[in-house]
């Protein structure tokens, strides 16, 4: 089964193309690149270098934010149109989740975080919903269904940091670390050091990004499991978490 994966909620825009749960091939580009422009060469060229044509596709998934408001609307509608054309199966992921699972078998929370703009942040909670005897066996068996292996405490929001930090104090247990992953991580380390102290874990810069590949395998697994709830007339809808730039100006005028 081949899963195509759109991610173009944040400046790392990123496509994958998974087969059997493997990733064949895989863009990522860290620019500021705009995404109307490259979306479609990149998706050609990861289609080549799997050799395959876009008619072998079976589905899609596109991370559906928060985070830019242009990238959300782009990479969902290029979802959309293929799923369209193909007449394939669409499904949207929230784009901090498909961050989460980057750490998906640490012991503790694990706190996506993105910059917002205006002084906050996107943010959600996790924690990794493996227990132990699967933890331990994951190099012998593979779970069942790696489509639901975080649990999430808190859903995704767009607040301001200071504000956030009661909240993981209110979901961390004694003595547990909170994980935080995300390029808004880097830019409030401190903040968040100062406020918790040891048990806050920053993970090393290559985590911080979000992959299609990742993205595609949890979709992927969830219309594996859910086969019938999914198709190309499925709605989905961009997270976007706070106002746009345009329904703030309104709002003050």
């Amino acid at each position: 089964m081949w899963i195509l994966g759109i991610e173009t909620s944040t400046r790392t825009g990123s496509l994958a193309l998974l087969n059997n749960e493997k990733i064949v091939s895989e863009f990522t580009l860290n620019t500021d690149a705009k995404y109307s422009s490259l979306l479609m060469p990149m998706l050609d060229m990861i289609l080549k270098f799997s050799k395959i044509t876009a008619k072998d596709i079976n589905a899609a998934v596109v991370s559906i934010g928060p985070g830019s408001f242009t990238g959300l609307r782009i990479g969902i509608s290029t979802a959309y149109g293929l799923a369209e054309a193909l007449e394939i199966p669409v499904i949207g992921i929230p784009t901090l989740e498909v961050l989460a699972y980057n750490l998906f078998d640490v012991h503790g929370l694990i706190c996506p975080i993105l910059s917002a703009r205006k002084g906050e942040v996107y943010a959600a909670v996790y924690r990794s919903d493996v227990n132990k005897s699967e933890k331990t066996s994951l190099n012998r068996k593979k779970i069942k269904d790696n489509s639901t292996m975080l649990k999430e405490l808190f859903s995704s929001t767009a607040i301001k940091i200071e504000n956030f930090i009661p909240i993981l104090e209110q979901y961390s247990c004694a003595g547990e670390n909170i994980f935080f992953v995300g390029e808004g991580a880097d830019a409030f380390n401190e903040i968040l050091y100062d406020s918790l102290g040891e048990k806050a874990i920053f993970v090393p810069s290559y985590l911080n990004y979000i992959r299609a590949g990742i993205l595609a395998g949890i979709g992927g697994k969830r219309i594996e499991y859910k086969n019938k709830a999914f198709n190309n007339k499925n709605i989905i809808t961009p997270l976007y978490c706070r106002k746009s730039e345009l329904e703030y100006k309104r709002f003050k005028n």
